[in-house]
């Protein structure tokens, strides 16, 4: 429905293959001493840590020695056994060196990326863009681990300020990559944002699989695409920002990306299933158009606007759980790496197409 390689190459920027996930034989690193058993072990890793995140840093620059300090462990791969004494041999648990911690269980063929290797890409993209240090997170007590490096903020205009940054992460429980992703946060309302340029980006996903060591080291030539990539990006908001929009754009646009995150939504509703779907995607409107008029005086009836009503609606307004304190790290999460990240860029790539 939207042309995005034509969005792209009015951009002038050309399309590039970056993925490469060849397999190769896997060599087993030695293992501790110690076996766990998975019936015994995996309960405790849920009611230890759950879904907690914690964090170093509010956005302020901190030093990689701050970060290393506070992602001081190395994570071991233990062989399993199950509860009648039998060795499992197709998956191993990855546990925390420092407190023994089950933090996830892998495939056998899992190649363990440590947080001193993420570490040494992000200082080696940091230091050649001139990037500095200023968050770093752990996520259920490590099974995911992240950090940020920023640059200087620039400004879509009358003071609409957008701060870049690019985010490290990797996930030691075998449901993340390891990833570097361009990304931006919007100071007025703090959405956060990935890449909207498809074709062009210091993106790189590195499976647990294959020439890791290889990868990674491709990633930090990638990482000098930095700059390129933000700029094309400030490019696009810039478009958007001057791109005026009605009501009808507003309606078309909801419906679309709502359409697309969350199914179709059949208003005369013949069942409960289908009236609870049309007053949750009324709701929904409602706020996101609340959103919009509220930001009308710094960006204006704007496509700019309409994307930022919607990822601010996606980001901070919809789903409020039960636990608010729970809600708000899961969004944060979501938003960083998870399935709200790749809405909010799929949004923005919508409201793009009304710009070219």
């Amino acid at each position: 429905m939207y042309d995005m390689d034509r969005i792209n190459a009015l951009l002038g920027l050309p399309p590039e293959n970056l993925d490469d996930d060849t397999a190769v034989e896997f060599i087993e690193d030695d293992y501790p001493e110690e076996l766990v058993n998975i019936a015994a072990e995996m309960p405790k890793t849920t009611t230890a840590y759950g879904h907690t995140l914690s964090q170093l840093g509010a956005d302020s620059d901190i030093d990689r020695s701050e970060v290393e300090r506070y992602l001081n462990w190395c994570v071991d791969r233990v062989p399993l056994t199950l509860h009648t004494g039998e060795p499992v041999k197709t998956h191993v648990a990855n546990v925390r060196s420092d407190s023994r911690q089950v933090i996830g269980v892998v495939t056998a063929a899992f190649q363990t990326i440590q947080n001193r290797e993420l570490i040494d890409l992000a200082d080696a993209v940091r230091n050649d863009q001139q990037l500095r240090f200023c968050n770093a997170g752990v996520v259920a007590g490590g099974a995911r681990v992240f950090f940020q490096c920023r640059g200087d903020s620039f400004d879509i205009g009358d003071g609409d300020e957008v701060s870049p940054f690019m985010l490290f992460c990797n996930g030691h429980d075998g449901s993340l990559s390891c990833r570097m992703t361009p990304m931006t946060k919007r100071i007025w309302c703090q959405n956060q944002l990935g890449n909207i340029v498809k074709t062009h980006s210091a993106f790189a996903a590195i499976r647990h699989t294959g020439n890791t060591r290889q990868k990674l080291d491709e990633a930090k030539r990638l990482g000098r695409q930095y700059f390129t990539t933000i700029q094309a990006n400030r490019t696009a908001m810039l478009a958007m920002r001057d791109t005026g929009v009605k009501t009808e754009d507003l309606q078309r646009f909801f419906h679309d990306c709502y359409s697309k995150h969350f199914g179709n939504v059949e208003f005369n509703a013949k069942t409960e299933a289908e009236e609870r779907a049309a007053e949750r995607a009324k709701e929904g409107y409602s706020n996101f158009v609340k959103r919009f008029e509220n930001e009308k005086r710094i960006a204006g009836s704007t496509a700019w606007n309409m994307a930022n009503a919607y990822t601010g609606w996606l980001q901070h307004d919809k789903g409020v759980g039960k636990i608010p304190q729970r809600t708000a790290q899961r969004r944060y999460e979501s938003a960083l790496f998870g399935v709200t990240a790749s809405r909010s860029v799929e949004a923005f790539r919508i409201a793009l197409s009304l710009a070219s």
